[in-house]
This record gives C-alpha cells, structure tokens and sequence, in this order.
C-alpha cells in the first residue's frame, strides 16, 4: 500500500463581499379589505383533475384555495351554507332564471380546455357580487396567431388494481374525455376581431365492485343461533 500526501492551500475569501437580495413582500393593499386570489393557467397545465364519473372540471382546482369546501353540488366559502358563493363566467353570473333559488349552478358545459384562469374572491366581497364567496372563471380566447389542441383523457380497468373487498376482480371503468379547441384572428379581420371554440364529448362505462353480505341461515331465521356456538 503507498500513501501519498498532498499539502493544498486554501486562500480566505474577502472581507468586503456581500450579498443582497432584490425580491420584496408584495405591497399591503390598503384601500380594500378585499381577500382574492387567482390560479393562473400554469396551474391548469401543471396539475392534474380528476375525471371520476363526469368530465374534468375546472372548478377542480378551487379545493386548493385557503377557505374553500367541496361538497356535492359546488363549493362554499369560509363555512358559509351550501351554495352561498356564486359562480361567474367572464363576469357574467352562472345563473339561469329557471334555477332561481336553486343552488346549483350552471357550470357543467366548461371543460379544463376552455378556462385560462380561475379568480376567487374569499373575503370583503364587493356588493356588485352576490354571495358570501365569488369565483369568476375566465376563457381563453383567440389571438392573432391560430392555435389549437387535440386532446384525450382516458382511465381504463388496464390502469386499475383490485381492491382488498373485491375479490380479486377488477371492476369495468371505461372512461373517456376527448375533443379539440382552436382560436385564432378572423380572416380579413386581423388586429379585430378574433374566435376560439371548444368541442368535447365524454364517454363512461362503469361497472360496481363486488359486495358482500352475511345471510341469516334456515335456523337463524327462526331464531336459533346455537350454530353460531
């Protein structure tokens, strides 16, 4: 074995070095008490919703703001009753007069495709909004340049695993979302005037998973247990 030393120098770093940082707390608002925020089309891109029963909804994301509650039918703000926050669409309520009363809005013919971002009022509601809560999804729209996708989502019984009740067996979940979106400058009208459209169809094939249950025997029926001894 032949060990070999090496003497190395280290000199010292100078006396005068410093670092400075440039990024700042954003600015306190003071003229509203207004509590918002915005999920902005990154986050549309970056994460995934789930598509379980129904196509993807972009009000999937609204879960992840601070002060929001799913239950069936929507969402609420700050604990307030089951449909106590409203739903907007560029501005324009997500609100029919047939469903006057209703809590349910009318937001089921937006897929993820179509929403560019999501703004959630929270807290200090302006009055021109109705509701405890206000949440305005925004559209993507055209540009002078055409654009489109293609796109499908799928979950397949090929993707699945049993469950620990089922026996084995993998129940049928055949769901399909698939369409396409284009924008762009209307020919002739460039700088002008300008379209974006949506298709999107869904498909489902679902079976159940397997359910046990306990039947009463011939005795057990006429109330003797002696069996179960």
């Amino acid at each position: 074995i032949e060990i070999t030393g090496l003497n190395m120098t280290l000199k010292g770093g100078s006396a005068t070095a410093e670092i400075i940082v440039n990024s700042a707390p954003p600015a306190m608002n003071t003229e509203s008490g207004t509590l918002d925020t915005t999920i902005p089309p990154e986050t549309y891109e970056a994460l995934p919703v789930a598509m379980s029963g129904a196509p993807k909804s972009p009000l999937g994301f609204l879960a992840l703001l601070p002060g929001t509650t799913q239950y069936f039918l929507g969402y609420n703000v700050n604990g307030t009753p089951e449909g106590g926050s409203a739903m907007y669409l560029n501005g324009m309520p997500l609100l029919g007069p047939e469903l006057a009363g209703d809590e349910r809005n009318i937001n089921d013919n937006n897929t993820t495709e179509v929403i560019a971002e999501s703004q959630a009022i929270l807290s200090g509601v302006p009055a021109i909004y109705s509701g405890a809560g206000a949440i305005n999804l925004v559209s993507r729209t055209g540009g002078n340049h055409t654009h489109g996708d293609v796109y499908e989502n799928v979950r397949n019984t090929a993707f699945d695993s049993p469950t620990y009740f089922s026996g084995g067996v993998v129940p049928i979940e055949h769901q399909n979302e698939y369409g396409f979106s284009a924008g762009g400058p209307v020919p002739f009208l460039k700088h002008k005037l300008y379209f974006f459209g949506n298709l999107d169809r869904f498909k489902i094939n679902q079976g159940s998973s397997p359910t046990f249950y306990t039947i009463p025997t011939a005795l057990e029926q006429k109330g003797d247990f002696s069996e179960l001894l």
